[in-house]
């Protein structure tokens, strides 16, 4: 296994909707986080910044490099999460904990465009949610990686 630190530019669009209007919410930040390779499997993990209002939480994306079309992230902390993304069986059932209580909710993947490798690259997803059949959220996630420079981290 290899690892190492990677610097991440994370860009997040949200629609929320509600029966009144829709509202939207855009978030942009720079953090560290480690990237690991395993054989097949990519890993990278970072936590969550307190503006983000998932402070004390980490987020953990993982793949194959050989099912790129398929992307998964867990999130644990204060709202333990889920989420499964998958380009051609597009609508996964998903879940979160809130307040030790569980639920589900659906994730309706639009669109995937994955080139993270332990070298960096790039993730791209466009996603719905819906809870309860109704549609709740639109979101769109940008994670540029970048490996940390020379003297700044590096191999882990």
């Amino acid at each position: 296994m290899r690892k190492r630190e990677a610097r991440l530019r994370i860009r997040s669009a949200k629609v929320d909707y509600d029966e009144i209007e829709a509202e939207q919410e855009k978030i942009e930040y720079s953090c560290v986080g480690t990237l690991c390779e395993d054989g097949d499997l990519i890993e990278l993990s970072y936590e969550e910044p307190e503006d983000t209002g998932m402070e004390d939480s980490v987020t953990t994306l993982f793949f194959k490099k050989s099912q790129r079309s398929i992307l998964n992230i867990r999130r644990t902390g204060d709202l333990p999460t889920g989420l499964i993304f998958d380009s051609e069986k597009r609508r996964q059932i998903c879940g979160y904990e809130y307040g030790g209580v569980p639920l589900e909710f659906c994730i309706d993947t639009r669109s995937i465009s994955n080139t993270v490798t332990y070298d960096g690259g790039k993730v791209e997803l466009d996603y719905l949610v819906e809870f309860a059949g109704e549609l709740t959220q639109h979101n769109k996630l940008g994670i540029e990686v970048r490996p940390a420079p020379a003297g700044e981290g590096g191999a882990l």
